[in-house]
């Protein structure tokens, strides 16, 4: 059991003696090769602005100047050195049209919309833990 808290989808804090063991909640990674390849993952959405990107994508593909104005504070280059990153880790579709002017869309694959129950699960957590002790 590790040092903190665990906290069941009531969002109430329960005592770690009767809550149930990490095992029963996450599986002891069986090996380095397990915890890895979680580590590979995490890497994938972290990022200055990939959680943002993928969140906005999440309602739909976007066009580059409009992904440029959401979010806000994110410079061209930081977006689309990000951008790169999502589609290198195949997170993000970059779809380029033949049209006069260029138009290029992002969209997200099958796996990122997979993360969309992840970040709402999360969201919800975070409102339950601002609730709590705001931020």
């Amino acid at each position: 059991m590790g040092p903190w808290p665990l906290v069941p989808a009531s969002g109430i804090f329960v005592d770690a003696s009767e809550a149930p063991s990490r095992d029963d909640l996450l599986g002891e990674p069986k090996n380095d090769i397990e915890l890895n390849q979680f580590r590979k993952v995490m890497n994938m959405v972290i990022g200055k602005w990939k959680i943002d990107i993928i969140w906005v994508l999440l309602a739909g593909p976007l066009r580059f100047g409009q992904l440029r104005r959401r979010p806000p504070g994110v410079t061209q280059h930081m977006l689309t050195a990000q951008l790169r990153a999502l589609e290198a880790d195949r997170l993000v579709t970059r779809t380029a049209y033949a049209e006069t002017p260029p138009r290029v869309e992002y969209a997200l694959t099958e796996n990122a919309y997979a993360l969309k129950p992840i970040f709402l699960d999360l969201l919800k957590w975070s409102r339950e833990v601002h609730k709590k002790a705001p931020l």
